[in-house]
C-alpha cells in the first residue's frame, strides 16, 4: 500500500475532496476533484476500503449529482470512473456501502445518449450485480432489462463486452429474474451474437445461454424454439476450445431440469451423448466433469423409459462403443473425475448387465 496515499486518506484528504464538490464551482475543478478521487479508489482495494471507512463517498457523490442539473461530458465521464473504481472487485467493497448507487446508474443507463460514458457505467453495474439474488433484484427493479437487451444489439466491443457480462450476472439469479430478461427479448440478440467474429464474445454469449438452460423447463424450451441450438452445435464442430468448452457446459446444464421430451430432443436431435463421448479423451477436468454429470442426468431420466431393465440411453452409448472410453477416464488423476465416471459405470452399465 502506498504510504503517501494512506496518509492522505487518514488525514481527511478524501473528506476535503468531497467538500470541494459542494456549492457552485467551475467544471474544471469538479473534473480534477473527481479524477483525484478515481485515482485513489482505483489504486488498491485496501486503500479503497480505507477511504470508504473514512468518508461517506457514495453519499457525497450522489449529493453532488443531485445538486447539479447537468454536467459537461468530461465531468460525467469522471463521475463514472469514480463509480467504476468504487465498486470494482473482487474483493468487492461492502454492498451496503455501494448499493445506493444503483438507482442513479440505472436511470442514466435508461436515458443516456452519450455512449462515451456507458462502458464505465455498465462495468459499475457488473460489479454491483456480482453477488446474491437480492443484488440482482435491486437492479432489475429499476426496469433496465429492455435497455440492456437493446444494448446487446450494438456492435462496439467496448460497450458490448460489459453489457454481455452484466446480462450474464443478471441471468445467474433465480428463474424469476431470468424470466424478466427473457420477457424483454434477450434471446434475439444472443442468437445474433453467436455469429460474432470475436471468440471472446461468442464464449461469453454461450455462458449466458448456459445460464438460461440451467433454468426451468419453460426457459429451456424458449431456447429450443430459437435458432440457438443449431448455431451452438455448428460452433461445437469448429470453434476454438474455450468456446467448445462453454457449449459443453450449456448442453450439460440443459440436462438438469429438462422434461423427458426435452431430454429426447437433446439425445436424438442434438446428439448430445455423441458430443459428450467424442470429448472423453480430453484431460481437462473442466470439460470432463460437466460431460460426466450430463451423462448421469440423461441416464437417470432414461431409467423411466427402461423396458426389461434396459435403459435406452445406456444402450445407445454402448452401441457407440463408448464404454472403453469411459473406462479409460477412470485413470484420470483427479478424484472428482474418477468418482464421476465410477458412478456411471457402476450405477448404469454394470447394474444393467447384472439385470
Amino acid at each position: 500500500m502506498c504510504i503517501r496515499d494512506r496518509l492522505f486518506i487518514e488525514k481527511g484528504g478524501v473528506q476535503r475532496l468531497l467538500q470541494l464538490l459542494k456549492g457552485k464551482r467551475s467544471p474544471a475543478l469538479y473534473e480534477q476533484v473527481l479524477w483525484c478521487l478515481s485515482n485513489i479508489l482505483g489504486d488498491e482495494f485496501e486503500l479503497r476500503d480505507l477511504a470508504l471507512t473514512k468518508a461517506d463517498i457514495v453519499e457525497g457523490l450522489l449529493q453532488f449529482i443531485e445538486d447539479n442539473e447537468s454536467f459537461p461530458l468530461t465531468v460525467l465521464r469522471n463521475i463514472m470512473w469514480v463509480t467504476c473504481n468504487l465498486t470494482r472487485g473482487p474483493p468487492y467493497p461492502s454492498y451496503g456501502r455501494t448499493r445506493h448507487l444503483i438507482p442513479f446508474l440505472c436511470e442514466y443507463l435508461r436515458n443516456a445518449k452519450k455512449d462515451l460514458i456507458l462502458p464505465e457505467l455498465i462495468w459499475s453495474l457488473v460489479h454491483l450485480s456480482d453477488g446474491h439474488d437480492h443484488q440482482i433484484q435491486e437492479i432489475l427493479d429499476t426496469g433496465i432489462a429492455e435497455r440492456v437487451v437493446e444494448l446487446l444489439y450494438g456492435r462496439d466491443p467496448g460497450l458490448l463486452v460489459p453489457t454481455i457480462r452484466l446480462s450474464g450476472h443478471l441471468l445467474s439469479g433465480s428463474d424469476g429474474q431470468t424470466q424478466i430478461l427473457l420477457d424483454a427479448g434477450l434471446l434475439g440478440p444472443l442468437e445474433q451474437l453467436l455469429d460474432s467474429a470475436k471468440s471472446l464474445i461468442r464464449r461469453e454469449v454461450v455462458w449466458m445461454i448456459s445460464n438460461v438452460l440451467a433454468g426451468n423447463h419453460r426457459q429451456i424450451q424458449a431456447v429450443f424454439d430459437t435458432g440457438i441450438p443449431k448455431k451452438m452445435l455448428n460452433l461445437l464442430e469448429y470453434d476454438d476450445y474455450t468456446v467448445q468448452r462453454e457449449i459443453i457446459y450449456a448442453l450439460s446444464a440443459a440436462t438438469y431440469y429438462a422434461t423427458l421430451d426435452q431430454i429426447e430432443i437433446l439425445v436424438h436431435k442434438w446428439r448430445v451423448l455423441e458430443h459428450f463421448i467424442s470429448r472423453l479423451e480430453y484431460e481437462d477436468k473442466k470439460i470432463l466433469l460437466p460431460i460426466l454429470k450430463g451423462m448421469e442426468n440423461i441416464f437417470q431420466r432414461g431409467s423411466t423409459l427402461s423396458e426389461d431393465g434396459v435403459n435406452p440411453y445406456v444402450s445407445l452409448v454402448e452401441s457407440l462403443n463408448a464404454l472403453k472410453a469411459l473406462e479409460h477416464v477412470q485413470f484420470h488423476p483427479d478424484g472428482e473425475v474418477y468418482e464421476g465416471v465410477y458412478k456411471l459405470i457402476e450405477g448404469f452399465f454394470l447394474a444393467e448387465s447384472r439385470n
